[in-house]
């Protein structure tokens, strides 16, 4: 389910989509800043946004967390074997979500950023251990039928604890304080910003899930428990996550009234 305040972003990832789609179809050799940096808090779903719309494109997609980059085969030469492995077995675009690209941040990651760079301009490194005769190939692959879509949430930079979300909307100038602007610049400059979310997007959430549940009785349990919810989760940003905490206690609290006898008190 892709809530009402993620659709501005689920909208702009699907139009750029297709235009990557008109691009790669067109067979130009000016290649367009097809990637995209999707910011905002932990929780609000930027990664289940992602994915969502990678169904309904109907895209093959991997997504590779930014601290286990590493660990996904063991080394940096193993997981670039993996991807491309992947890429060999069809020949259509293909999306990469990378997870946390805010992990990049500090000295200590220049190895693991350049090997990003590396993929987000389509070209395999000379160690990644990918066969001589498939490293054309692949790298052809990698350069006309990849989009990347990263996520970041840069929690000490923008989130304030009287305000939650973005607070102020980030800018460039923000952003780059954390990542190379190597890395940047493989992005396209307009960002992609989960809002802010007041009391009343929670309630629209509220409506939305409320509305798909299939009896009277368990939309007016799920609509108690998420009104007492709501002030909770505007201080704590609670986002996508809410509606996940609502429905524990609400379903902790139907068990409770229809169980009750069964626990010795």
């Amino acid at each position: 389910m892709i809530y009402e305040y993620q659709l501005p972003v689920y909208r702009r990832l699907f139009f750029a989509a297709k235009a990557f789609e008109m691009a790669r179809d067109a067979d130009t050799e000016v290649r367009c800043a097809n990637h995209r940096l999707i910011l905002g808090p932990s929780g609000f779903g930027k990664t289940w946004t992602t994915t969502d719309l990678a169904i309904k494109l109907d895209w093959p997609s991997i997504i590779i967390k930014i601290n286990t980059w590493e660990i996904l085969g063991g080394s940096t030469a193993a997981t670039w074997n993996s991807l491309a492995a992947w890429v060999a077995s069809f020949d259509s675009a293909f999306l990469v979500i990378l997870e946390g690209l805010d992990q990049l941040a500090g000295s200590e990651k220049r190895s693991v950023c350049s090997e990003i760079i590396s993929l987000l301009d389509g070209v395999l490194p000379p160690d990644s251990a990918v066969r001589a005769d498939a490293y054309g190939p692949i790298s052809r692959r990698f350069r006309s039928n990849c989009m990347v879509w990263a996520t970041a949430a840069l929690p000490l930079a923008f989130d304030s604890v009287e305000t939650p979300g973005f607070n102020p909307q980030p800018r460039l100038s923000d952003v780059s304080k954390w990542f190379q602007p190597e890395l940047l610049q493989r992005f396209d400059s307009q960002f992609l910003i989960f809002p802010t979310l007041s009391e009343n997007d929670y309630r629209k959430m509220m409506l939305q899930v409320e509305s798909q549940l299939p009896a009277e009785f368990l939309m007016a349990g799920f609509r108690r428990a998420a009104e007492r919810a709501i002030p909770q989760a505007v201080r704590d940003r609670a986002g996508a996550r809410f509606i996940e905490q609502v429905l524990v206690a609400f379903y902790e609290e139907a068990a409770e009234g229809l169980f009750f006898d069964e626990v010795p008190s």
